[in-house]
């Protein structure tokens, strides 16, 4: 597992067939990413958000120092090898050791294999987000839980 390169991305891409979740460069400009490796096969993506790159909560505006785990997507054959939580893992201690200071991820509730894959990450809910889309317009319900939503 590493950080990855756009450059090493769109090698893989001319030679594996990759879900939509490997094209958040070119869907929403992101830029910066974590690769899981499995036997030298790409098994597993998460991308990056920053103040610069839109979140997944259209209202959550990233400050300095803050960032947004997203998109994250172990291919098929690769799951349950526990490659999510030590991709998300390592991902956490080199956002830190750069000067991160909050991390925040945002999981479906009905994603049960990625919610737990944060939980063993270290990750706490303390917040529900309902989003709703009406005509082009989000109407967000935010429900605050227990501790807190990024990893301490």
């Amino acid at each position: 597992m590493r950080r990855g390169r756009l450059e090493e991305l769109r090698r893989w891409r001319e030679t594996v067939k990759l879900p939509p979740d490997f094209f958040e460069d070119l869907t929403h400009e992101l830029q910066w990413f974590y690769l899981g490796f499995w036997n030298e096969e790409i098994a597993h993506i998460q991308w990056i958000a920053d103040g610069e790159r839109p979140c997944t909560v259209s209202n959550l505006v990233l400050q300095p120092g803050e960032v947004e785990i997203r998109n994250v997507h172990t291919l098929a054959k690769f799951r349950r090898k526990h490659l999510y939580s030590h991709v998300v893992a390592f991902a956490i201690n080199d956002l830190q050791s750069s000067g991160i200071k909050t991390i925040y991820a945002h999981v479906n509730t009905g994603n049960k294999a990625s919610l737990n894959g944060f939980l063993a990450a270290g990750f706490r809910s303390i917040e529900r987000i309902t989003t709703r889309r009406v005509l082009g317009v989000d109407w967000i319900k935010h429900e605050i839980l227990q501790g807190s939503a990024q990893r301490m």
